[in-house]
């Protein structure tokens, strides 16, 4: 019982702790930027796709923020605002909070592929992608999330390649 009461007390008090040490808590304002990059031209649906997700400090001062849980990042594909596909699907990411830092006018780079399987890009449901135009959006797990400006993808019919 004394030990279920403890790591209640710890789980309370973190957030409140990461605060007083200068780092922004889950709920509160972390002034990063999200800057997503993909290939241009026209995409195959039959090859990978790869993305480049950035997370910058715009400021002069350093940024410290606290993430909810260890996922840093995501990648989200949408097609007429429905999602089609997502980087995290099917993956699980620890429950412990998770600091970010980075110095004034500092970065952190991260690679997310967007894998072929059975010689096709995949929808979240496992059915072949469809050609068309898509969007795709970088996502910093913080709360509230901050999202990156949208970025066009076109994947044009086989037969017009």
């Amino acid at each position: 019982m004394m030990a279920r009461i403890g790591l209640t007390a710890w789980i309370i008090v973190a957030p409140t702790l990461f605060a007083v040490n200068g780092i922004a808590s889950a709920g509160q304002n972390c002034p990063a930027e999200v800057i997503l990059k993909a290939p241009r031209g026209e995409l195959r649906t039959d090859r990978a796709v790869t993305f480049s997700v950035t997370v910058r400090n715009p400021g002069g001062s350093p940024l410290n923020c606290l993430l909810p849980t260890a996922q840093v990042y995501d990648v989200l594909v949408l097609r007429e605002g429905r999602m089609v596909w997502r980087w995290s699907q099917g993956m699980r990411f620890a429950a412990v909070l998770t600091p970010l830092s980075l110095p004034p006018e500092g970065a952190r780079a991260y690679r997310v592929d967007w894998e072929t399987s059975q010689g096709a890009l995949r929808d979240l449901a496992g059915e072949p992608l469809e050609p068309g135009s898509y969007q795709a959006v970088a996502v910093l797990k913080v709360r509230p999330e901050i999202r990156s400006q949208p970025v066009s993808l076109h994947f044009p019919p086989p037969a017009s390649r």
